[in-house]
Order: structure tokens, then sequence, then C-alpha cells
């Protein structure tokens, strides 16, 4: 499949670095190619792959289990750095599913699809994950409340990526062992966003409230269990997010953990924005209550954070994001177009146009490219550079 349109690139503002081969065979078959992520908006594009745009490759499809895919992500440990995560959002009756490539990068048909056994209540229509360094990650979940009674009971979940955890511990669940989970809170319905910090700190992207909260999950407990109670919550307010209610579009972050700059995606404004996680005060007394008398270790409401606007025109419904080295890709879910911009300057360095509307998640791979998912046709995606025929 391919889809043709990409802004000229001269003058870019960008560093690109050549990026070596590992020895052995393996690493020969699926190192990057000559320059630094994603190829096609370095500064070296046209030297080694001239005035052609790059091809959108279908991965995989509806045939591996993607069902409106909302998120992906590749795991952060190196023995497994091939490895990637899809979050599928399921249904009110079934909760979301995850679907797991092996190693997408060589073959696509090689996944598996994973759903917790309580995925109904702590991954009901899950929207974004985020790993953490430690192999445990995180979803949110885009659901006003997870058990389904009218209520306000929403939050992010943490999980184990040990196969021997995740979706086998729990599979029928019980008030000790109610499935995989390693943790939930849920002050943040309609959670349609979240980045990892460092350890089992997560933010996210409440949309109910329309606020960014910095969720520490602390010490898990055993898979399935259910004490939370040293969670700890602080509640950003006054940024202006607003969630797009009427799709549902996520509104996808990534924490920058060298500026501690927080990038998010608001569809809701069409716009997208970042904020210093070190500033703000917190108030005397929380404007917005801890919900249905959830036991916390702290829960604060943090005011007066820096927000600096990053890219507020050419956008219509701004999801999907990836951050690599001084470049932030922003992906539109209406337009289909990926938009790259210098993440200090802010300066628009290129737009490729993959030409559907359903784009959500944004990923850099293990192979130095970019991957993205399409909601509307059930597709993983990868953009690949064309060489320059010596």
């Amino acid at each position: 499949m391919k889809y043709l349109s990409l802004l000229p690139l001269l003058g870019l503002l960008v560093f690109a670095q050549s990026c070596g081969k590992d020895d052995g065979p393996e690493e020969e078959d699926k190192g990057p190619l000559t320059n630094s992520v994603p190829e096609f908006f370095s500064e070296d594009y046209e030297i080694n792959y001239g005035n052609t745009p790059p091809e959108a490759t279908v991965v995989a499809g509806g045939l591996q289990g993607l069902e409106a895919p909302r998120d992906l992500e590749f795991h952060p440990f190196e023995d497994r750095k091939y490895e990637l995560w899809v979050l599928s959002p399921g249904t009110q009756n079934t909760g979301g599913t995850t679907t797991i490539f092996s190693d997408p990068i060589t073959n696509g048909n090689n996944a598996q699809n994973l759903t917790d056994g309580n995925a109904w209540h702590f991954l009901a229509l899950g929207t974004s994950l985020a790993f953490g360094e430690n192999g445990n990650w995180a979803t949110a979940q885009g659901i006003l409340d997870a058990n389904r009674q009218g209520g306000i009971f929403t939050g992010p979940t943490l999980w184990s990526s040990d196969m021997d955890i995740y979706a086998k511990i729990g599979r029928n669940p019980t008030a000790e062992v109610n499935g995989s989970h390693l943790d939930m809170l849920h002050q943040s319905p309609f959670g349609m966003g979240i980045a990892h910090e460092v350890d089992n700190i997560y933010w996210v992207f409440d949309g109910y409230n329309k606020s960014i909260c910095r969720y520490d999950f602390a010490a898990p407990h055993y898979p399935g269990g259910y004490d939370h109670d040293d969670g700890r919550i602080l509640r950003y307010t006054g940024l202006g997010v607003q969630m797009n209610f009427d799709t549902g579009i996520p509104n996808h972050m990534v924490l920058d953990k060298e500026t501690n700059w927080l990038y998010i995606t608001d569809p809701g404004s069409k716009r997208v924005l970042k904020m210093d996680i070190t500033t703000g005060n917190a108030k005397a007394t929380p404007s917005i209550p801890v919900a249905n008398n959830e036991v916390l270790a702290e829960y604060k409401e943090v005011e007066n954070a820096t927000v600096v606007d990053v890219l507020t025109e050419g956008l219509n419904s701004p999801c999907g994001i990836a951050l690599h080295e001084n470049r932030l890709f922003i992906g539109d879910y209406r337009t289909g177009k990926i938009t790259c911009v210098d993440k200090t300057s802010h300066e628009v360095l290129g737009v490729y146009d993959t030409g559907s509307q359903g784009l959500t998640g944004l990923e850099i791979g293990p192979d130095g490219k970019l991957w993205f998912l399409n909601a509307i046709s059930d597709e993983l995606l990868r953009l690949d550079p064309v060489p320059v025929e010596l």
C-alpha cells in the first residue's frame, strides 16, 4: 500500500546521526537504515532516498486480531525489544484486548491475542498503554464507570508483562484473585492517554475532569489482588485540555524524560501542548474531591503548572504522538497526516499524508522506522523509506 505526499524538507533544523549495526546476523537483517529515526525527516533524507516519499506498508490487520486498535508500544527490555504490544479497546461487554507480535519487523503474522480474566473492569474500553523500564505497563480506560453501575469509578491499571502472569493468573476471577492486574486506581474517568515517568509512576489524561493526573501506584499488590491504598495522585488543573466526546479519540501523551516536558495531544482543542511536570503549586483544598471515597495515601490538586502550545495550526483531531531526539511526531485521526516538529523551536519540519482517516497510535520502532495504527481499517502500518538505486 502506498500513500504519497511529503512536504519539501530542505533546510531542516534536525540533527542526523549515523546508526551502526551490532554484530551478528540478526541485527544485520533488522538494523536501522543510514540515519537517525526516521530517515525521511532527517537532513540526509534526499541524499539517501532522493525525492521519493516513503511507503506506508501494512504489517498486520484484522486477521491478527486488531479491532479498532488505539495504541502500541515496543517492549523496553533489550532481549524483547522487537516485541510489539497493540491495544484494542474491545466492547462494553468484553473489555480490551492486547495483540502481542513477537517480531513484526520480520513476520507480521506471528501474533497472539490475550485478554485478562477481568478485562471487563480493569481494561474497560482501553484507550492507551505505556511501558515502564521495569517491564510493567499501564493502561487508561475510556469509560465513566468501570463497574457499569451508573457511578463515576474508573482510572488507570498497572500490569505485568511477565507472560506467566498477564492474562494467565485469574482467568476465572475471584474476590482474592481478580484477573492478573497489579494495581488500579479510580480517579480518572474517560482516561484518554497515558505516559510513563519512572518506576510505577504514570501520567494520565483525565477526560471527564479535564485535567492531567500523576499516578504513583507505589508497591503493586500480588497479581489479581485488591489492596490499592498506597496510591498517590496529583491532579493538574487549569490547563484547558479536553477530550473529544463526539468521537472518543485518544489524547495520547509522551514524556521527555530528559527535559521533564510532557507532550499532550488535545483533539478537543485541535492542538498539541506541553507541560513542565516540575512546575505548579498544590491547592490547600482540592476543587475536585476524591471520587467514591477511595482510600489513597495522597491526593492533591496542583495549579499554575507551566504550559506551552507546541502546535495549534494544521491540526483537526491530533491523536498519536512519538518522540525521538529533537523531533516530535504528531498524528491526526481525521486527516491521516503525520506532522514532524522540532521539540524545542516547534518549527514544522515535515508532513507525511497517509491518505486515510483513522490514525491513532504512533511509535518509533527498534528498526529505526515509524509505526502507526489505523482504527478504521484495523491495521498496523510502518513507513518504509525507498532507497536510491545506485
